[in-house]
């Protein structure tokens, strides 16, 4: 019989680093929707842990900027275990297997883990050790809970341009089952009381919402996965796995995507040439969509693949000078004031502009808008 599900040690939570804390626009919740025990609740950005974890990490395999962070590997064999092949295995079988990586739970590997693991087991094949325990497993009830990260590193690997052959592949092993397994919400019910708890730890419990942005690090170290597996078997494929910005030219460079992106993968700068520019960096985008959602033109567009995770100018907009307030501001073709002075003139503010300060006509506009 596999031995009892044993909880991971511990279970850490960057409650800053949230994407829906970062941004209110983004609506991620993949922690919630991939806890087996519904032990996670959002609440106001913040990723709360009941009582009823089990310590399986899988909410912190499919976290793209580790708000939430787990070891998911119990032990590493320092030699090959098996010739030509590389086995992974959960605690509750490895010792009647052979594995070569022993992980608390095959669903709490993240694809930039499974692309390591790739690059480690080279050239022997990754093999996933499935005895058709994880569906009567206290962390579950799912039959293959390391479905959804493991597809993500096989679409990147894809279109990395690595061969299909090198993605991992699950192998159907023998164990003994119990005879008769609980139904899982009893199950969940006795792991309360019989499994020793998962430490839970917050590592920097915010006071208010933060401001500044966070880096995506899972996507950063998918990229950098890439690199080496790319560099060691196949170095004549190209790394274009991941996330590219398309914009047309209907894109006026407003910065309203670089606003409301939770990470440093989209900003606006002003060169010294008098140009504004829109710069887009894939290893930090997490494909939230929420700048697609928020722009005014529908000019941006973000893919999952097809950028090599370099920054790059995405748009370049020459910069003109304000006929009424001098400041700088993208214009169409024969603008010649920027968008505050041009409502302010709408307005019947013409004799403001040409004789009051440009404070002045920022002034009447807003005691306009105050009056509407």
């Amino acid at each position: 019989m596999p031995a009892r599900y044993r909880r991971g040690d511990e279970v850490r939570i960057q409650q800053g680093a949230c994407l829906e804390r970062r941004s209110p626009a983004v609506q991620c919740g993949n922690c919630s929707r991939n806890c087996p025990t519904g032990a996670i609740i959002v609440r106001d950005g913040r990723p709360d842990i009941s009582l009823r974890c089990v310590g399986c990490g899988r909410c912190a395999a499919v976290c793209p900027t580790d708000a939430l962070q787990f070891n998911p590997i119990v032990s590493v064999s320092p030699a090959p275990v098996q010739d030509g092949s590389y086995a992974i295995a959960c605690h509750r079988i490895a010792s009647g297997v052979g594995a070569d990586v022993v992980v608390h739970c095959l669903g709490s590997l993240s694809p930039s883990a499974w692309l390591s693991l790739v690059g480690e087991a080279w050239p022997r094949a990754v093999e996933i050790c499935d005895a058709g325990a994880c569906a009567t497993c206290a962390a579950g009830g799912v039959a293959a809970p390391w479905t959804e990260p493991l597809g993500r590193a096989t679409r990147k690997m894809a279109c990395a341009g690595l061969s299909f052959a090198r993605a991992p592949r699950v192998v159907p092993v023998t164990a003994d089952e119990d005879d008769e397994a609980p139904d899982p919400a009893r199950r969940r019910l006795l792991g309360l009381f019989a499994l020793d708890s998962t430490k839970v730890t917050v590592i920097d419990p915010p006071t208010k919402r933060p401001s500044a942005k966070t880096d995506a690090t899972e996507i950063g170290r998918q990229a950098a996965a890439l690199l080496e597996l790319v560099a060691a078997g196949e170095p004549e494929s190209n790394v274009t796995a991941m996330p590219a910005a398309v914009v047309t030219p209907a894109c006026n460079v407003c910065g309203a995507c670089a606003a409301i992106c939770p990470t440093p993968a989209l900003t606006i700068s002003e060169c010294g040439d008098g140009e504004r520019r829109l710069s887009f960096e894939g290893r930090q985008c997490v494909h939230c969509l929420a700048c697609q959602s928020v722009c005014p033109t529908g000019a941006l567009a973000v893919c999952e693949s097809g950028g090599t995770g370099e920054r790059t100018v995405v748009q370049s907009l020459a910069l003109t000078a304000c006929a009424a307030c001098g400041d700088d501001f993208v214009a169409d073709a024969g603008q010649s004031l920027c968008q505050v002075c041009q409502r302010a003139a709408e307005l019947g503010a013409d004799a403001a502009l040409r004789s009051w300060s440009p404070g002045g006509a920022r002034g009447l506009l807003s005691a306009f808008s105050t009056r509407e």
